[in-house]
């Protein structure tokens, strides 16, 4: 059965910076990829204008594909036109895809709140995993692929939502031979709400640790108290030398988001 890894293009430049993650996850022999533009509606436009529209996002294709070095037989390209996070999510839902792999511009503060990006839009609706690749300048990954994800840091909180994403983790362990390092921070993780798994959320992660380990899967855990979640997750990477998060999102918008 294919591995199926859906790649949304908008014919920005930004869209490339998911190159080297792609290259070394395509390295499965079941990885087929497809390529999704989604123009905005142009229906009421002129044939001529819509055709050039077309054109500038196959050569924005094209242009990704040479750059990917990909066998074609396993890449496929899909132009669809409307709303680009709703195409997206019907595109992965219906072709069944396995991994959706996308680029953020790390906004934040107000313009975040206001605008969203449809990156966003489809990490909290989406059904199959995300793995998103944030731009950071300073540090960009090495061309080859190589060390990408050595180390995977897994923030869990004790609910049923957070082990959700543990099956993924597990996949990317055994494919690239990861560390997985589990993380819980004992004041905070355990506030933000959702369905525990019982009344000691520690107590459930452990023994998630020991199921991986039985499984063959390197792992540790790491324990914080300070009770600020989003930086002490930062600080592990940091500290710990991350090559990738895994976690889940609980899909909250509107005032609850915010």
């Amino acid at each position: 059965m294919a591995y199926r890894i859906l790649v949304p293009l908008d014919g920005t430049e930004i869209g490339k910076g998911v190159i080297p993650y792609l290259r070394h996850i395509v390295a499965r022999p079941d990885a087929v990829v497809t390529l999704l533009h989604v123009l905005p509606d142009l229906t009421e436009y002129a044939q001529p204008h819509i055709d050039s529209e077309h054109g500038r996002a196959a050569t924005h294709m094209r242009d990704f594909i040479s750059t990917l070095e990909l066998d074609p037989d396993r890449v496929y390209c899909e132009f669809r036109m409307g709303d680009p996070a709703e195409e997206i999510l019907k595109y992965a839902a219906v072709n069944a895809a396995a991994l959706i792999i996308m680029p953020t511009h790390g906004r934040t503060g107000l313009t975040r709140l206001l605008s969203g990006s449809v990156t966003e839009q489809v990490m909290r609706i989406s059904h199959c995993p995300l793995l998103l690749s944030h731009e950071c300048g300073d540090q960009p990954p090495p061309a080859d692929g190589q060390h990408l994800f050595d180390r995977i840091l897994v923030p869990l909180d004790g609910t049923e939502q957070g082990f959700a994403i543990l099956p993924t983790v597990e996949d990317f362990a055994r494919l690239f031979q990861s560390e997985v390092i589990l993380f819980h921070d004992n004041r905070d993780l355990s506030k933000i709400g959702g369905s525990h798994s019982g009344d000691n959320p520690s107590q459930h992660i452990e023994a998630q640790h020991a199921r991986l380990v039985d499984e063959g899967i390197k792992v540790s855990m790491q324990y914080t108290d300070a009770g600020h979640t989003a930086k002490d997750i930062l600080k592990a990477v940091s500290t710990s030398q991350v090559d990738l998060i895994a976690m889940t999102t609980h899909g909250r918008k509107g005032i609850d988001r915010i």
